[in-house]
């Protein structure tokens, strides 16, 4: 069996998972905040005020909302393949053969997944970019461009303007960033409750 068998496997436990000890919890509280540390990093240079992160929680839920519409997509497929799973499991027990048409179907079943969330996430980032253009301020357009640099290790431009980068409008050049930024960045579901807690902090120092 290839590759793309194993992928849609790979998403199954390997083993049940062991009831957390009080020192796993403690352990997984440091790794969630390790990891809002680094979306710190790219969020409290920008300075967003409350009123702009005001106008963005709604729209970052709303892509939040279409995630979990897209994990439930992919769960049902899933769920699909469980009379074709279980005969194959059965067999390769039984046989040690796997039936020729079980590969196919969990490849079909994870390359229309991936489609989904390909085409679901190029919605989001462009409905979230027009958003942005508005709320963000030239200074802030400006911090996400130099970030996108510094993360991607050069500017970026579209390759129309690969020869001759230089030429590249500015605007054009901070789309592809903020894009990035909005794919890498905001569209992690901590990044709401980052935000959340950015926009009570600046709300409570402007009182």
């Amino acid at each position: 069996m290839n590759a793309l068998f194993f992928a849609l496997c790979l998403l199954a436990p390997q083993q049940a998972p062991a009831v957390p000890t009080d020192t796993a919890k403690k352990a997984l509280a440091v790794q969630e905040h390790i990891a809002d540390l680094s979306l710190l990093q790219s969020l409290t240079p920008l300075k967003l005020t409350a009123p702009q992160i005001e106008k963005l929680l709604p729209i970052l839920k709303k892509a939040r909302e279409r995630a979990v519409e897209l994990n439930r997509q992919d769960d049902e497929a899933l769920v699909g393949l469980t009379g074709e799973v279980a005969k194959a499991r059965a067999q390769a027990i039984a046989e040690g053969t796997f039936p020729e048409t079980i590969e196919k179907r969990i490849g079909e079943t994870q390359r229309l997944a991936a489609s989904r969330r390909l085409e679901t996430t190029r919605k989001t980032v462009a409905e979230v970019l027009e958003s942005l253009r508005e709320i963000l301020t030239p200074t802030q357009k400006d911090e996400i461009e130099q970030q996108s640099e510094k993360f991607f290790g050069g500017k970026r431009v579209p390759k129309e303007y690969g020869k001759e980068p230089s030429k590249a409008p500015k605007s054009v050049v901070q789309d592809l960033a903020i894009s990035a930024y909005i794919e890498r960045v905001l569209l992690f579901d901590r990044s709401i409750t980052l935000l959340e807690l950015i926009k009570a902090a600046a709300s409570k120092s402007a009182n």
